[in-house]
């Protein structure tokens, strides 16, 4: 039953997440419509300096969500996520997701000339790839059939490409890896 509710919450911290990285795209679209980006090449700045600075910026702003998101979990003591060996996987995997995400919200700026409608359709992509992606894979898991486990391993695969996926598949493997552990412990192992 907990880990049903772990992996409850972990579909839940991904649909959370999936907005995050959506919102960065709002200044970049806003950036390039009003030609503030072009004004600054003008005056001088290099282009590698004003992607590496936004970056920056990116990320400093995501951090604030991602630590919300581990010190809920650390108020919540939920075992699966912040145990002495889990902690850490959490606090490395949030980080590296937002690492992914943010430089892939840059190219995705210039396909789209109204904020809201970016948002929303990146927000869709986010979650359909994570949530779906996530929860398939994991039920593939759960059947004994051969060519299912062919079919979930090459699902796997090429799901890496996704970020999302790869924050949701991570979440659930460490919560089968805690109800792993918690199971062995019962049995003295």
């Amino acid at each position: 039953m907990t880990t049903s509710v772990d992996v409850l919450v972990s579909i839940c911290v991904m649909f959370a997440m999936s907005f995050v990285p959506a919102s960065f795209v709002l200044f970049l679209i806003e950036e390039r419509v009003s030609q503030a980006k072009h004004l600054q090449f003008v005056s001088g700045v290099k282009p590698s300096v004003y992607w590496l600075a936004n970056f920056a910026w990116d990320m400093c702003n995501y951090s604030i969500p991602a630590t919300l998101v581990v010190s809920i979990f650390i108020c919540f003591q939920q075992k699966s996520y912040v145990s002495a060996s889990n902690l850490p996987a959490l606090v490395l995997l949030l980080f590296l997701y937002g690492w992914s995400i943010t430089p892939l919200m840059y190219p995705a700026s210039f396909l789209f000339s109204i904020p809201s409608t970016a948002y929303v359709v990146l927000t869709c992509v986010n979650l359909f790839i994570g949530i779906n992606g996530s929860i398939a894979t994991f039920v593939l898991e759960l059947f004994t059939d051969k060519k299912l486990n062919d079919v979930n391993r090459i699902l796997k695969k090429v799901f890496l490409i996704f970020p999302h996926f790869c924050l949701g598949r991570g979440l659930i493997d460490m919560v089968k890896n805690q109800a792993m552990a918690d199971a062995l412990e019962r049995f003295g192992q």
